[in-house]
């Protein structure tokens, strides 16, 4: 709420030895949605989400979501119960987390309901993560599986792209050391 332009000020930290801190910063005019568009992704659930049953689940995802942190497994630990599943990922998508993750290859009556309500691309597999280069004809072979199995399925994986692991998949999830 404050007005755009340039502030300073100072804060001091008391202590056996106070110290006092500078701050200048520029406040821009705009102000960011009340719906999310960027969140941290991976915060991967137990099973104290999922025990008290669906309600308690998604009060339990709350704060996590207020702090845009998403729970890219959640609509995941659902997979059994198709209308749970659904109730998840359209609260996720409301909140505006765009993506939700499965675990491994889904199972094709899964993989039938993400196509039947169009929501292939709301979607990635991740089955594996940072393979060794020893292991890329393994991943590769599990990939193109995913790939005839569910067409339209993305696989994602944190592994820098490379000439030599093209065909690992298909979404690159960077990771912050990958930022330099």
């Amino acid at each position: 709420d404050a007005p755009a332009g340039q502030y300073a000020g100072s804060v001091t930290v008391r202590g056996p030895h106070d110290v006092r801190i500078e701050v200048a910063l520029k406040v821009h005019d705009f102000a960011l949605s009340e719906t999310p568009t960027l969140f941290t992704m991976g915060w991967s659930m137990h099973e104290w989400f999922t025990k008290d049953g669906l309600k308690a689940c998604l009060d339990k995802l709350g704060p996590l979501l207020d702090h845009r942190v998403a729970p890219w497994h959640a609509a995941n630990h659902y997979r059994g119960d198709l209308e749970k599943f659904d109730c998840i990922a359209e609260h996720l998508w409301h909140r505006g987390v765009k993506l939700q993750v499965l675990d491994g290859k889904p199972p094709q009556d899964v993989y039938g309901h993400l196509k039947s309500r169009g929501w292939l691309d709301r979607f990635i597999c991740i089955w594996g993560d940072e393979p060794h280069n020893r292991e890329y004809g393994e991943y590769r072979r599990r990939t193109a599986e995913i790939h005839e199995d569910c067409p339209g399925l993305a696989v994602a994986m944190t592994e820098d792209p490379r000439p030599d692991n093209i065909g690992l998949f298909d979404v690159w999830i960077p990771e912050p050391n990958s930022q330099n």
